[in-house]
């Protein structure tokens, strides 16, 4: 369930299935619809470990816009831009891209340079919203598979916590910016943090209809607008996760609440104000911890894999979007690029 990677990606036998196919294709038929993508954790200083993808829109505020909205958000002038995430491991050599031009174009390219398979090039074209609350949704289309993904998103003036990329071409030009997707908003002045994510896959050969669905709300205490570095704190968080099969498979479910002392601090890659669970600065103290609560043998396959991928108690928050929490874990990130993405393979 969990193996270990170098850089984003861990479960690399499920990467084009799950990672670099999670946006793949998508339908707007059910703007209820589900699910996330897995990933494990791997220890790296920091929390600067993969975290997979989580969240939804089940009773989370930032997942409470309306699916059929439109109109602008804040959030719509920074999203536009060429946004790419490497995923490397065992036999795994990705690049995928998500060229992003509000309110509507969206176009996905993965590029799989893969040493032990014939390298490819895929690029499929899409829609995109921006919901309310700093939320992207992300619809794709393919011959004979439909996904709706929709993501708690922010852009940042920098890529946090996470190792810069290995790029394949060095005629690559990186901007300075970050797309996360792990990011927790804050709805209404000391509310709770949320962070959702709900992806519905239907596919035609064989048919199959999935919809996975998660959801993480924090609070922190004190509020970290105003606290310094050093104060203690109290970190409070929600998680939960439904898993629909489709079919006649039974619907899984399973929510934790959890507490952990935490302490405000001074990130020193950035500067910016950190909340960080007391004994958590690796990722291996999340997996100690949920393994400790029995947690993968609480709960069915896909639903512990979901919870576990939601949510890690090291979280930084930017000094210019005091409702915003980022994740230091690297799995959602994407680079800021000033080139377009490839054509063809090199």
């Amino acid at each position: 369930m969990r193996s270990a990677h170098r850089f984003p990606l861990s479960r690399p036998a499920a990467l084009l299935s799950c990672a670099a196919v999670a946006l793949a294709c998508a339908t707007c038929s059910d703007p209820k619809a589900g699910p996330s993508l897995g990933s494990s954790g791997t220890a790296t200083p920091d929390g600067g470990s993969d975290a997979g993808a989580g969240g939804d829109g089940a009773g989370g505020a930032a997942g409470q816009g309306d699916a059929g909205g439109s109109g602008y958000s804040p959030l719509d002038p920074a999203v536009k831009g060429n946004w790419m995430q490497p995923m490397l491991g065992n036999c795994i050599n990705v690049e995928e891209w998500l060229v992003l031009a509000p309110p509507e174009t969206l176009v996905r390219t993965v590029i799989d340079r893969n040493a032990c398979q014939p390298p490819s090039l895929s690029k499929v074209a899409g829609t995109m919203k921006i919901l309310p609350n700093q939320v992207l949704e992300l619809t794709f289309q393919d011959k004979v598979a439909y996904r709706l993904w929709r993501r708690t998103a922010a852009v940042l003036d920098s890529v946090v916590g996470v190792p810069e990329p290995q790029l394949a071409d060095p005629s690559y030009k990186k901007g300075s910016r970050g797309l996360t997707l792990l990011a927790f908003v804050r709805a209404t002045p000391g509310g709770p943090f949320v962070r959702s994510d709900v992806l519905q896959e239907v596919t035609d050969k064989p048919k199959a209809d999935t919809r996975k669905t998660t959801n993480v709300q924090i609070q922190v205490a004190p509020a970290p607008d105003t606290a310094k570095a050093g104060e203690p704190c109290t970190l409070s968080a929600t998680i939960s996760a439904q898993y629909e099969p489709g079919g006649t498979d039974p619907i899984t479910y399973g929510s934790e609440k959890l507490e952990f002392p935490c302490h405000f601090a001074t990130d020193p890659g950035t500067g910016w104000l950190r909340i960080l669970a007391d004994g958590h600065e690796t990722s291996l103290a999340w997996d100690k911890y949920f393994d400790s609560k029995g947690l993968w043998k609480k709960y069915s396959k896909p639903v512990a894999q979901l919870l576990y991928d939601s949510f890690r108690p090291n979280l930084l928050q930017p000094p210019a979007q005091r409702g915003v929490l980022v994740s230091l874990a690297a799995h959602g990130w994407y680079y800021e690029f000033i080139n377009e993405p490839p054509t063809s393979i090199k």
